[in-house]
């Protein structure tokens, strides 16, 4: 693992406590990788996101565009009900991000920026609803998704399993 960098010019930091025993992060058992309760690397980009946010006093991280690149992930978290989880995320200011485990490791890196206005002039948001990347599938071709899935070591359950059935 990676010993936690130091960024220059810190902007914010932000904490995010990860507890598998309460309502808001219990979802999170439902994603597994070899067998082992893991944190999604998406929550890293989230975090990320949310910290930026914050500091942009912007309260829904949908209506914040941002852009991601050299986003690299150290390792993997492991959650348990036993312990508790905290991870730090730090930005910059010129957008490089960091997010540290529990004071020690960094576990996740890259640089993440506010989109310009006219980086976001070609992007169709209203086009990108819930129902513009949703498909229904048969039970046969959703049960063929997450078995093959299973072999490769994610074994992903509850929220995890999002394709629908017809």
């Amino acid at each position: 693992s990676k010993q936690a960098s130091s960024l220059r010019n810190i902007i914010i930091s932000k904490d995010f406590v990860i507890d598998l025993n309460s309502n808001r992060d219990s979802f999170l058992i439902g994603h597994r990788i070899n067998n082992k309760c893991v944190l999604p690397v998406s929550g890293f980009v989230y975090m990320t996101w949310k910290t930026l946010a914050l500091i942009n006093n912007v309260q829904s991280v949908e209506k914040l565009p941002v852009q991601f690149k050299n986003i690299k992930c150290h390792e993997l978290i492991p959650l348990t009900k036993e312990e508790v989880v905290i991870l730090n995320v730090s930005i910059d200011e010129a957008g490089n991000f960091q997010v540290v485990k529990n004071n020690q490791n960094c576990v996740c890196t890259g640089q993440v920026k506010l989109m310009t206005h006219s980086e976001k002039t070609g992007l169709k948001w209203d086009a990108l609803t819930e129902s513009h990347w949703m498909r229904e599938v048969n039970i046969d071709e959703r049960t063929t998704v997450y078995n093959k899935l299973k072999t490769c070591g994610h074994d992903l359950t509850g929220e995890f399993q999002s394709i629908l059935k017809s």
